[in-house]
């Protein structure tokens, strides 16, 4: 299971001290959640908060698009080799899809293009995505971050659509990710979580919370 770590999670004011301990902790990406005030009512990290993190460590971006105009911040984004790349395809027209695709891929030949989906959005709509892409990020809440019922049923449902694609294409999930649910996500074929506050980014501490995580997913 990839394991990605939500920076927005982090301690602002003592972001060195995290990525001195992240580094070491070995996770796959970072998290990096980037949103605009308009596809939805809050902010995400400055690109100052993004190159600070990317001067001190050397583990991958996961960008996470959940803003209104796509194209215009796949342009503003440092991507690099071996990042991944989400947006989210209740932002956009579904003929733009393949020109967003292949914008990102052209930043950085092996980027990981996928897209982010909230649970009520319509799954023919998904399922005609996902040749297109690597992975399928799903959010565990909607967009006011109220539960949604039959979140799980929702999850099986496109973990089936991936499955029946001719290339690999992982599902993911961001929110909800926590000691009871990692072993769920996992048996259910979950191949990504955004840890956050829910299962790394707490008072115990994250090199204790990694323990754990991998405990869990081993």
């Amino acid at each position: 299971m990839i394991l990605t770590a939500s920076m927005v999670c982090a301690d602002i004011l003592d972001l060195k001290k995290d990525l001195e301990i992240l580094n070491q902790l070995k996770l796959d990406y970072f998290h990096l959640d980037l949103a605009d005030g308009v596809f939805l009512p809050r902010f995400g990290l400055s690109s100052h908060f993004m190159k600070a993190i990317r001067q001190n460590t050397k583990v991958p971006f996961d960008f996470h698009l959940k803003t209104s105009e796509v194209k215009g911040n796949v342009e503003f984004l440092d991507i690099r080799h071996g990042d991944m790349v989400s947006f989210h395809i209740e932002a956009i027209e579904e003929n733009e899809l393949k020109s967003i695709v292949e914008q990102i891929r052209q930043k950085a030949s092996d980027v990981k293009v996928g897209i982010a989906v909230y649970p009520k959005t319509d799954l023919d709509y998904v399922k005609r995505c996902l040749d297109k892409v690597d992975f399928v990020l799903l959010m565990a809440k909607n967009s006011d971050r109220t539960a949604y019922p039959g979140f799980q049923d929702k999850l099986k449902q496109v973990i089936q659509l991936a499955k029946k694609q001719k290339h690999n294409v992982i599902v993911g999930i961001d929110g909800e990710v926590t000691p009871i649910t990692i072993p769920i996500y996992k048996a259910l074929g979950v191949g990504l979580v955004v840890c956050g506050t829910g299962c790394l980014f707490n008072k115990n501490g994250l090199a204790e919370n990694m323990k754990i995580i991998r405990k869990l997913i081993s």
